[in-house]
């Protein structure tokens, strides 16, 4: 064989060994990940995989062949602790791949023979030690296709390619696709489903929307894949393989090409990495996104559904808030129905009665909350049973959680609600694996598969007597000493053993004419003889081989017993989403029983009628003062839009907040925390609340503000709630006014939608005056010794008091800055707007303020008419002098 060479960056040719070799070949096919090599007890990296990795996982980073000119960079992670030390590297962005010993050391002749056996990527994750249990690890491949021709308001507007994505878990075998009309909607898609990787074509890797879908999710993995794979043919013989069905029509993707394609760029992409398993994905199904509520990333943000604005922490969202699930599978069947609220009036009810049920029979729900804790990811377990990763412990959680199914099933065939009753005939019964699990495999076995300690006494045969050789071994060898004394009258004959001979017994040479021919010299030493003979010869080749063959034979049965649990995982499947959605109305049932919630009525009519409302999160939070509810009542003609005036801090956003996060949590099928509501279907529900950048993109807070009402300009509907805090405000003030003004007057003229407006521009009020639709409301604040203090209700009527200058000194600004805002607020006033254009002259002319102010008492003192002033208009008029002058 020719030698082969690598040239590490900086150094001279290094001639390699036969195993480097072996691992330069294996990594030029994977230039892109970190390549963990197995050696024995370790996984080792080198060259720059190393250096990376030493930095990453804070291990030692040292060099193999250190008194050669060309050391080669080396760090390496323990076999049996690598999952933890894959998981860092994923976190961290990393594409990892494994390459393993696939022949036994001891019978390979030459290198062992190693192969690539499992590549770990952001969104190709299996072990619990990397996946967050309680959400879901979405894959999302993504092909730009010309679009579908069926009706579109887009395709209206000219628009040409629509974008297909197919999406999935493979730790749970979710299997989704779709398709989006716009740029905008898929990254709506991928910021509402957190997606953990990104796959494209290499055809479209320079193409404009990847690019900007880049742009916009820079901390995304991504990757491309080859366009194979997006070939009709080909993709169509991929599905029909990973399903094994003869024709597509069984998948409802006759003709539909584009899913096709872009479900087979999919199939590639796991078949490519190792992971693609038959049984692996359920069937792919169709999201219809039209049949669910549409949020998008800034109301995602803005209402806190998932992560907090201020920290990024869970705590204090929605989702925190909801999950009294006690399964991981209903967290993330949680996170999944908050994702998607539902627009089906039909299928709403069937949840809301679900929830009543089971808030007005306490016991049975409690009874069927303890039983769900009980229950383990069967989810996550049937794949890892399909893909070969799960051990031991997992069937017994498998076998733990089956039985208490019978108790769950029990429980719901007593309920009256037809969604219980359907989800508790979904749940299959296991008893017959179970009984197998158990009489299998003992209680705590080890993590590992391969080291034995996992089978029960009394499955097999061979390994029941291979057990007792190895217990008994020091006893047998000791009677056999005896024995073999006995027989040949060598009183000092000994049996020994070691590792270069094995098995022997010694004899002095002084004895030696006593033994039998029988025995076999195996080595001769200075003062004595070392025999071997048959019984000794078979013993030997018993026990030396007793240990591996013991965990062969458990590794086998174990493996055996894999198959058989894999065989069954299409009905643990369908049985883990059926407990997953009963654990959410167990869960929403929970949260309206401790926090006090009502059944919301849902209704298609345009309507949002809200009775002593409380936003859910701050009520829970419990901040340091009670939280005071609240009335809210919007409809399509009288009341479709409010503009709320008040003082920061007197709870305007909360209001706003509440309101979306009342309708969400209603269209999810959720009791509310009112004490009565009336809420009509909405399609979407738009927030632009809070102030926030995007400096990386090139955006000020301005410019997100208008990119994002620009949005709800073009997408909103009459059947949307749209939350509008502070438009304009981040300019001068004419401009924001003109903004505000506009915004609001064409939610009224043309979209119709429900809408709260909440502003420091009082004269929006005056529109109340000219739009039917349009009413003014504030948030009542109490004056007191020059403070104020927040009422928090919501009343009607306008205000032209922002109260900005006194919430200034209770957030603590100094004394003499606080005095000086009120001299300058009294100018203001005093001159209205006019007074801006003084304040923004140029250096040459500037007038101070106090000037400014002289002036003004000075044309007051001229338009006196002294001649007809009385005592008492002049002493009024002192009064008023005194006061503007403080």
């Amino acid at each position: 064989m020719a030698e082969t060479h690598v040239q590490d960056k900086s150094q001279k040719p290094i001639k390699l060994t036969p195993m480097m070799r072996q691992y330069v070949q294996i990594k030029a096919e994977h230039e892109d990940s970190i390549l963990m090599y197995r050696l024995g007890d370790f996984y080792e990296m080198f060259y720059d995989d190393a250096k990376e990795a030493s930095a990453l996982l804070d291990i030692t980073l040292t060099t193999r062949n250190k008194s050669s000119d060309n050391p080669v960079p080396l760090c390496g992670v323990p076999y049996h602790a690598v999952e933890g030390y894959i998981g860092k590297l994923v976190a961290k962005g990393k594409k990892v791949v494994i390459c393993d010993q696939v022949e036994d050391p001891k019978q390979a002749k030459g290198i062992v023979k190693r192969e690539v056996t499992r590549v770990v990527s952001p969104g190709i994750i299996m072990e619990d030690q990397s996946l967050s249990a309680r959400a879901n690890n979405y894959l999302m491949c993504m092909l730009e296709s010309p679009i579908v021709q069926r009706p579109s308001l887009r395709q209206a507007q000219g628009l040409t390619t629509s974008i297909v994505y197919s999406l999935c878990d493979v730790s749970t075998g979710q299997l989704e696709y779709a398709r989006v009309d716009s740029l905008e909607a898929l990254i709506d898609e991928i910021a509402r489903l957190d997606i953990r990787e990104l796959v494209y074509t290499e055809k479209d890797r320079e193409a404009e929307y990847v690019q900007k879908i880049l742009s916009h999710y820079s901390s995304i993995y991504h990757q491309a894949q080859s366009d194979l794979f997006c070939d009709t043919d080909y993709a169509g013989d991929l599905l029909k393989e990973q399903f094994s069905i003869s024709s597509l029509e069984s998948l409802d993707l006759t003709g539909e090409q584009d899913y096709i394609s872009v479900l087979g760029l999919l199939l590639g992409h796991l078949n490519d990495n190792k992971i693609l398993k038959s049984g692996l994905l359920k069937q792919p199904v169709e999201r219809h996104l039209t049949n669910h509520m549409i949020l998008d990333e800034s109301t995602i943000r803005n209402l806190e559904l998932f992560r907090t604005l201020r920290d990024d922490t869970q705590q204090g969202t929605l989702l925190w808030h909801l999950d009294h699930c006690g399964t991981t599978m209903g967290s993330r069947k949680l996170a999944e129905v908050i994702r998607a609220p539902l627009m089906d009036k039909k299928e709403i009810d069937k949840r809301l009665v679900a929830v009543a049920e089971l808030l007005k029979h306490e016991d049975m729900s409690e009874s069927l909350g303890e039983s769900l804790k009980n229950i383990a990811d069967i989810e996550r377990l049937s794949n890892r049973f399909i893909t070969g990763s799960a051990n031991a412990r997992d069937a017994v959680s498998l076998k733990q959680s089956f039985c208490f199914l019978p108790e769950i099933k029990e429980c719901l065939a007593h309920c009256e609600a037809a969604l219980l009753q359907d989800l508790g005939n979904e749940i299959a019964s296991f008893d017959a694996l179970a009984t197998q699990i158990d009489q299998m495999i003992v209680e705590e076995p080890p993590l590992t598969v391969r080291e034995g300690r996992m089978i029960c006494d009394g499955v097999h045969d061979e390994l029941d007597d291979l057990r007792a050789i190895e217990k008994s071994g020091k006893g047998y060898i000791a009677q056999m000493e005896a024995s073999e004394r006995k027989k040949t009258g060598i009183s000092s004959l000994k049996i020994r053993y070691n590792n270069v001979f094995g098995y022997y017994m010694e004899v002095t040479n002084t004895h030696k004419d006593k033994v039998p021919d029988t025995y076999v010299r195996k080595q001769t030493l200075t003062n004595a003889e070392r025999y071997i003979n048959d019984e000794l010869k078979q013993y030997e080749q018993k026990v030396l081989g007793a240990s591996e063959r013991i965990k062969r034979i458990e590794y086998d049965i174990f493996t055996t017993l894999k198959a058989e649990i894999g065989a069954a995982c299409d009905e643990m499947k369908q049985t883990a989403s059926a407990l997953a959605m009963i654990d959410v109305l167990y869960s929403f049932a929970w949260i309206a029983r401790k926090y006090h919630y009502t059944k919301p009525c849902v209704t298609t009519e345009t309507v949002l009628d809200l009775k002593d409302a409380r936003h859910p999160i701050l009520e829970r939070l419990n901040i340091g003062e009670n939280y005071i509810p609240n009335d809210l009542f919007l409809d399509a003609l009288q009341n479709c839009e409010l503009i709320i005036t008040g003082p920061n801090m007197a709870g305007k956003s909360t209001i706003m907040r509440m309101a979306g996060l009342v309708t969400i949590m209603a269209q999810m099928g959720s009791f509310v925390p009112c004490e009565t509501a009336t809420i009509g279907i909405c399609d979407r529900v738009f927030t632009r609340v809070g102030a926030h950048d995007h400096l990386q993109k090139g955006l000020s807070t301005f410019m997100v503000e208008m990119v994002e009402t620009s949005r709800i300009l073009r997408e909103a509907t009459s059947r949307s709630l749209i939350l509008l805090d502070e438009i304009g405000r981040g300019t001068s003030t004419f401009d924001g006014l003109s903004i505000a003004w506009a915004v609001a007057e064409d939610i009224h003229d043309r979209l119709h939608a429900r809408t709260l407006f909440a502003t420091h521009y009082h004269q929006l009020c005056d529109l109340a005056e000219q739009k039917k639709g349009v009413k003014n409301y504030h948030m009542a604040v109490r004056e007191w010794n020059q403070e104020i203090i927040f009422l928090r209700k919501l009343k009607s009527g306008g205000t032209n008091r922002s109260y900005g200058v006194v919430v200034a000194s209770m957030a603590g600004m100094p004394p003499h800055a606080v005095k000086r805002a009120k001299e300058i607020l009294k100018l203001l006033e005093l001159k209205d707007l006019s007074f801006q254009s003084d304040l923004e002259r140029d250096n040459t002319g500037q007038m101070g303020l106090f000037e400014q102010q002289e002036t003004v008492l000075l044309q007051k003192f001229k338009a006196l008419n002294l001649n007809s002033l009385t005592p008492l208009d002049a002493l009024n008029f002192l009064h008023e002098i005194k006061q503007e002058i403080g």
